[in-house]
C-alpha cells in the first residue's frame, strides 16, 4: 500500500544524500548551517517564538557566501521534494487502481463513462459529446519556470534511479550501484548553475518546449485507449466514431503582441523546428513498427488497398527488392520511411522533394491504411502498436499541429480590424494603410484620413 511513510522515507534519503554532498563540496560547517536553518524554519511554522527570533537573527547575519549556500541547498532540496511527491502521487494512483479491481479508477475516463451510463445517457448523446470535444493544450515560455534543461535532465535521472530502487529483487550490488548513481547526480546538481547567466533566446525557448514531447508521445495513445475501452465497456454494441479531439499548440515563437524578438523570421524558424521534431519522431516510430511487422502474406492476408498503394511508387523498386516480396507490410513501411526522409530533406516553405508528404493528412492516411489492413487480417498485438502511432500522428499533425496559436489569433484579429477600417474610412486611406499601423493606432481604431 502506498502509505505516507514511503514518501517520508524517500524524502529523508534524498535529504541525507544532499547533506553528504554539502559536506564534500562545501564542508561540514556549511552542511550543519543548512540543516540548522531548516530545523528553525520547521519550528517557526509550528509557532515556536524562540525559533522565529533565532531564525530572523541568523538569516540577517549570514555572510554572502553562507547565504548563497543556504539558498542553493534549499532550492535543490525543494526540487528533490517536488520530485518525490510526484513519484508518490503516481504510486498512490497505481495503488488506488490496483485496489479497485475490475472497477474503473476513480476520476478516470472509465469512471466518468460509468457515471454517465448510470445516469441514463444514451450512446447517441455520448457520440454527440465526442463530436464537440476539442482539447488543445498550449505551451508557453513561463518566466516563473526558468529551470535549465540540464537541471531537468539530472532530476529525471535521479527519478529513474529511485524507480529502479523500488524493485523487490535487487541484489546488494545493484542497490550500491543505484545509491552511487544518485550521489553522482546530486554532485552534478550542486555543481551546475541553476540558471543560465544570459536570457534565453526565443529559439532556445522553442527547443526547451520540446522537452515534454517524449512524455506526450507515450501519454496520448494511452488516453485514446482508455476512452475506447471505456466506451466498449459501458456502451457495448455501439460503433463509436472517436474524432481527433486532442492536439497541441504553442505560443512560443509566435506571440508577436508583446515580444520584440519574435519576428516573422523567428516564427518561420519555430515552425521549421517543430516540423523537424515531428518528422524525426515519426521516422523513428516508422522504423520501430518496421521491426515488429515481419509477417508474411503467406500467413497473414494483406488488404487490396495496401497492396495497390505499393504500385504507386515504381521509383522505389530497387530499394524494395532487398525486402522479401512476401513481406508486404515491411515494403509498405519502407515507402513511408522514404517519404518521411524526403520530407525531411525538403527545406521548409520551399518546393517539396519528390515523394515527400505534402500534407499531414497524407501520412495519417498511410498509417490508417496500415492499421485497417492489419485489423482485417487479424494482425494481433501489432495492431495496437500501429493504432498508437496513428494517435500520435493525429495529435502532432493536422489542424492544430504544434504551431503559433497567438500568431493565428493575431492574424485573424488584424484581418478583422482591417475590414472595419476599410468600411469606416471615407477616403480609402485605410485600405492602403498597413495592418500593423492599424493595430498600433489606438488598438484597432483606424487612423482617420484628412478627408474624414
Amino acid at each position: 500500500m502506498a502509505g505516507p511513510l514511503i514518501l517520508v522515507r524517500e524524502i529523508r534519503q534524498l535529504r541525507e544524500g544532499l547533506y553528504q554532498v554539502l559536506q564534500e563540496q562545501e564542508g561540514a560547517a556549511q552542511a550543519e548551517l543548512v540543516e540548522h536553518v531548516l530545523e528553525l524554519a520547521k519550528a517557526r511554522r509550528q509557532g515556536d517564538e524562540r525559533a522565529i527570533r533565532e531564525l530572523d537573527t541568523l538569516v540577517k547575519g549570514l555572510a554572502g557566501r553562507e547565504a548563497g549556500v543556504v539558498l542553493r541547498a534549499i532550492s535543490i532540496l525543494f526540487d528533490l521534494i517536488n520530485m518525490a511527491e510526484d513519484r508518490h502521487r503516481v504510486r498512490v494512483l497505481r495503488d488506488r487502481e490496483r485496489r479497485t479491481g475490475t472497477a474503473p479508477r476513480p476520476e478516470s475516463i472509465g469512471a466518468t463513462l460509468d457515471q454517465l451510463n448510470g445516469e441514463g445517457y444514451a450512446a447517441q448523446q455520448i457520440q454527440g459529446f465526442l463530436n464537440r470535444l476539442d482539447i488543445e493544450p498550449v505551451f508557453t515560455a513561463q518566466p516563473t519556470e526558468a529551470k535549465r534543461r540540464t537541471v531537468c535532465t539530472v532530476l529525471k535521472i535521479i527519478q529513474q534511479c529511485l524507480a529502479r530502487r523500488d524493485a523487490l529483487d535487487l541484489l546488494p550490488r545493484e542497490e550500491r550501484e543505484i545509491s552511487d548513481a544518485i550521489h553522482r547526480q546530486l554532485v552534478a546538481l550542486w555543481q551546475t548553475d541553476p540558471h543560465r547567466p544570459e536570457r534565453p533566446t526565443v529559439m532556445e525557448e522553442v527547443k526547451r518546449s520540446l522537452y515534454a514531447m517524449g512524455t506526450l508521445w507515450e501519454v496520448v495513445p494511452r488516453l485514446y485507449r482508455d476512452l475506447g475501452e471505456g466506451l466498449a465497456r459501458y456502451f457495448p454494441g455501439h460503433g463509436f466514431a472517436v474524432p481527433r479531439f486532442l492536439h497541441f499548440g504553442t505560443w512560443i515563437g509566435g506571440a508577436r503582441d508583446g515580444h520584440p524578438h519574435v519576428t516573422v523570421e523567428v516564427t518561420a524558424a519555430t515552425l521549421a523546428t517543430l516540423r523537424q521534431a515531428a518528422l524525426d519522431a515519426h521516422l523513428e516510430e516508422c522504423r520501430r513498427v518496421y521491426g515488429l511487422l515481419s509477417v508474411s502474406d503467406k500467413r497473414v492476408k494483406v488488404s487490396e488497398g495496401l497492396a495497390a498503394a505499393l504500385t504507386e511508387w515504381p521509383q522505389l523498386a530497387s530499394q524494395l527488392e532487398r525486402i522479401s516480396p512476401h513481406e508486404v507490410y515491411r515494403r509498405f513501411l519502407r515507402v513511408v520511411e522514404w517519404r518521411l526522409q524526403q520530407s525531411m530533406s525538403s527545406a521548409p516553405f520551399a518546393e517539396l522533394a519528390p515523394g515527400a508528404y505534402g500534407r499531414a493528412a497524407a501520412l495519417e492516411q498511410d498509417v490508417a491504411l496500415l492499421q485497417r489492413s492489419l485489423e482485417e487480417s487479424g494482425g494481433g498485438a501489432v495492431v495496437g502498436e500501429v493504432a498508437d502511432w496513428l494517435c500520435r500522428v493525429r495529435a502532432t499533425t493536422g489542424r492544430s499541429s504544434p504551431s503559433c496559436l497567438r500568431a493565428r489569433v493575431y492574424a485573424r484579429t488584424i484581418s478583422g480590424w482591417t475590414k472595419r477600417a476599410s468600411k469606416r474610412c471615407c477616403s480609402g486611406v485605410s485600405a492602403t494603410t498597413s495592418r500593423w499601423t492599424i493595430y498600433r493606432t489606438r488598438r484597432g481604431k483606424p487612423r482617420r484620413c484628412s478627408g474624414c
